[in-house]
């Protein structure tokens, strides 16, 4: 049996607390007072930043460092959503008398145009999201905008940097199909929708200026290799991403933020593989210094990890089936054992399951086991589980761990978040304890 592993599309970000700058740019002060008229919390934050920081009754001033262009969101108490735009030593005065916010300081008629022409990606009824006339549709809206950018006389980079953020919240509404279908929606998009991503590129380090580029650029190249427009590859797949990217600077950030990411996810036999991988193409010199910096990390996650490496062996375990039957690793001795870590409030778990169930199914007859690892615990969310196994049919078995995150088995290999994989040989002994992969048929 000739395999190769696939990597399996993880869509977990981490929060992003940083904002990241322009080119050449010098980090300074942005100066931001709020006067808050109103007698209820607002919030103000960086957009790419979740929950929200709030804003109390009376004047609020904030000194935030940026070494570039910053987009702020700021939420009013009756929950409208304002755009704001600030650079490296601007000042920001906001208002706001409890029903409507206003504006001043150095680019008040920037914050104007955000206010005057939000773009969220809605088509009127009846456009189908995703479906091709919605696509046309938001196309000639971003061309409107952009025409409207070039003739408003507003500064040139917030012309040009905006021109990208409106591409990105695109690129991200599009992206977003698919996770969009397990919920019932999306299913306006056709065979054909994903075709844009077979010659799609990023070139401007304007790109890094944008709230959640990073997720927005992962995310479209692992979409790629789901639609077979990228080569796909278990461990040298960081050289296949960096040929979509034609700018150096945005192409090193890149890199080395992935490298961030996959470490982030837990420790990976494959860590220095990657890193060989890219060395090269990493000539940013603060992607340099965070590359160090991240070799690093991985020195100290591998001792941390080191009873997790390849060869040693897989403690056993006891999971349960729906009805209550008991499986453990030694019943499967003699066999391949890909196990996937899941729960049902995992959003891309669940995204990716029918991929593993079509690969189990696939394999069905070989000397491998797939097996559904859900973490879940407490009455609600183990019948929630067992609504979602009650009907499945394939291949793949079905398994709860006793004590969820709490359990033995989950404190052992150190797994804080899923999805995560862990592939066991005949024998009993690991060959990746998060792999990030599957496998795949040739």
């Amino acid at each position: 049996m000739t395999m190769e592993r696939k990597r399996l599309i993880s869509l977990v970000g981490g929060l992003c607390l940083t904002v990241i700058g322009t080119v050449g740019a010098k980090a300074q002060e942005v100066y931001i007072t709020v006067e808050n008229k109103s007698t209820e919390d607002v919030f103000l934050q960086p957009e790419d930043t979740t929950g929200y920081r709030k804003v109390l009754p009376g004047t609020t001033v904030m000194k935030p460092v940026v070494d570039g262009a910053c987009y702020y969101r700021f939420v009013d108490a009756n929950s409208n959503f304002y755009s704001l735009y600030v650079e490296p030593g601007d000042t920001l005065e906001l208002l706001y008398d409890g029903k409507k916010l206003s504006w001043s300081g150095t680019k008040a008629r920037v914050q104007t145009f955000l206010d005057e022409h939000r773009y969220i990606g809605r088509a009127p009824e009846p456009i189908k999201t995703y479906s091709q006339e919605w696509v046309r549709y938001n196309e000639e809206k971003l061309g409107e905008l952009y025409g409207l950018l070039d003739g408003s006389g507003l500064p040139a980079n917030f012309v040009a940097v905006h021109k990208e953020y409106l591409r990105f919240v695109f690129l991200n509404l599009r992206l977003n199909a698919r996770t969009m279908q397990m919920f019932g929606h999306g299913a306006g998009a056709g065979r054909d929708y994903y075709d844009f991503l077979k010659t799609l590129t990023f070139g401007d380090s304007l790109i890094l200026c944008l709230p959640k580029w990073f997720s927005v650029m992962k995310d479209a190249m692992e979409e790629m290799e789901k639609q077979g427009f990228l080569t796909v590859s278990a461990t040298h797949y960081l050289p296949i991403y960096a040929e979509r990217i034609t700018d150096e600077k945005l192409r090193s950030r890149f890199l080395v933020e992935m490298l961030r990411f996959t470490l982030r996810k837990g420790f990976s036999d494959d860590f220095n593989v990657y890193v060989d991988d890219v060395r090269p193409l990493i000539t940013d010199r603060k992607a340099l210094e965070d590359l160090a910096e991240i070799e690093k990390q991985y020195l100290t996650l591998r001792e941390k990890n080191k009873d997790l490496l390849r060869g040693m062996e897989m403690p056993d375990f006891t999971a349960y089936t729906q009805d209550g039957k008991a499986y453990t690793l030694s019943d499967m001795k003699g066999k391949v054992v890909v196990i996937d870590f899941w729960f049902t409030g995992c959003i891309p778990c669940r995204a990716e399951m029918p991929y593993m169930e079509k690969l189990a199914d696939d394999m069905k007859g070989e000397n491998i086991v797939f097996i559904s690892m859900s973490v879940d615990t407490g009455d609600e969310l183990m019948a929630l589980w067992r609504k979602m196994v009650k009907n499945k049919k394939g291949a793949e078995l079905q398994l709860n761990v006793p004590g969820g995150f709490k359990s033995d088995l989950v404190k052992k290999y150190l797994i804080h978040g899923v999805p995560r994989i862990v592939i066991v040989d005949e024998e009993g002994k690991i060959v990746d304890a998060d792999t990030g992969k599957v496998l795949a048929t040739d």
